[in-house]
């Protein structure tokens, strides 16, 4: 045998046990981590497949809850709604809310439905806030008074429309000044839309200002 033969030969030896005591060494945590990610992953697959079929089963009971809405059983679209709200995080109980407070309105529950519709406003659970605003929205055209996170800004579609029927309310309580400011802010707000800040300019030209006769 070659030099050369013979190094590879010792090198190959080397390796190998070298590989042996480090497999020695590491075999036990290299074998808990194997076992931790297959857990992890069989983890996921299960919680992802619980959360599909609760999405599911949400979506059911919010179908059978407007279908009853549609046959004109508010009532007892209230009790399925509020049984969703119970069960629904995030905005599939923001969604739930909604449609509770609007199934109460329409029963003739409207203290109740203006809790909802508050709780609704004042906490939503998920990060879109469009919930939140078409709460706002009903609370002000049932002439309520809407918390405070009714009049910050937000990102909602529905910030434009917020800001009108708070300006409108407040322009039928005699509160003109409060109502001139909200549509000043509008009718300048590079966000709304061109519509929106004609809209707002006009009815800003309907209200009186203080000492106008």
């Amino acid at each position: 045998m070659s030099d050369d033969g013979l190094m590879r030969e010792v090198e190959d030896d080397l390796r190998r046990e070298r590989m042996q005591r480090l497999w020695a060494q590491y075999r036990k945590p290299f074998l808990i981590v194997v076992a931790l990610l297959l857990v992890m992953t069989a983890g996921n697959s299960i919680y992802s497949e619980y959360q599909h079929k609760q999405a599911g089963i949400a979506m059911q009971k919010l179908d059978a809850g407007i279908a009853l809405m549609n046959q004109k059983k508010p009532a007892d679209a209230a009790t399925q709604f509020a049984a969703l709200v119970n069960d629904a995080t995030g905005e599939r109980r923001d969604l739930a809310l909604l449609w509770l407070g609007r199934a109460q309105a329409e029963a003739g529950q409207a203290d109740d439905a203006m809790v909802t519709l508050n709780d609704l406003a004042t906490k939503p659970s998920g990060r879109n806030l469009i919930w939140r605003d078409m709460a706002c929205l009903r609370l002000l055209s049932m002439a309520a008074n809407a918390p405070q996170a009714c009049a910050e800004k937000s990102d909602s579609p529905l910030q434009s429309q917020r800001m009108e029927w708070q300006a409108a309310n407040l322009w039928s309580a005699g509160k003109n000044e409060e109502a001139r400011s909200i549509l000043t802010a509008l009718s300048t707000d590079e966000n709304a839309t061109q519509t929106q800040r004609e809209r707002a300019s006009r009815l800003l030209g309907a209200i009186p200002a203080a000492g106008a006769r």
